[in-house]
């Protein structure tokens, strides 16, 4: 007769990348991303998109962890800057800022996610690949990590000014 149980354990980051290795589950990068007790709307959103995301890759539905990203960066990005940022520095990249090359990426980012929300030629969907859906949830959950926590710094720095 078999059995069943759920087990809930916490553990440290280390200790859970310490308990894989033992038991050689395999390598795997854990990517921490902060969250507010009581995140702006904006922050619930992209939250709310980058879970689905995650959610969609278990379950091996490549498009939609795409097109749950391309969600969470619009909840995020204003697309006026990114095109502003693009005409600005067209052909003298080398004067961009670091924000502003930092813009550059998240454009790309969504960009890139765009294919999985419109039709691509011959009125088809792109389709993407696991290894593209992690890579796009990866590089969208670090962008999104640290647009927040770069709009909190400069927060604290107004409040610290003023």
């Amino acid at each position: 007769m078999q059995s069943q149980q759920d087990v809930e354990l916490d553990f440290n980051q280390k200790a859970w990348i310490d308990l894989l290795k033992q038991i050689k589950y395999g390598q795997h990068l854990l990517f921490e991303m902060p969250i507010s007790l009581y995140p702006a709307e904006q922050e619930t959103k992209a939250l709310a998109a980058v879970r689905r995301a995650n959610e969609q890759l278990h379950y091996g539905h490549y498009d939609e962890v795409v097109s749950n990203c391309r969600k969470a960066l619009e909840a995020v990005l204003k697309d006026t800057e990114q095109s502003a940022i693009r005409q600005k520095y067209a052909g003298h990249k080398k004067e961009m800022s670091k924000q502003e090359r930092l813009n550059n990426v998240y454009g790309a980012l969504y960009h890139l996610s765009h294919l999985s929300t419109h039709l691509a030629e011959e009125d088809e969907h792109a389709h993407f690949s696991r290894e593209e859906a992690r890579m796009l949830l990866g590089t969208t959950s670090a962008a999104i990590s640290q647009h927040f926590t770069s709009q909190k710094l400069a927060e604290k720095e107004n409040a610290e000014a003023a």
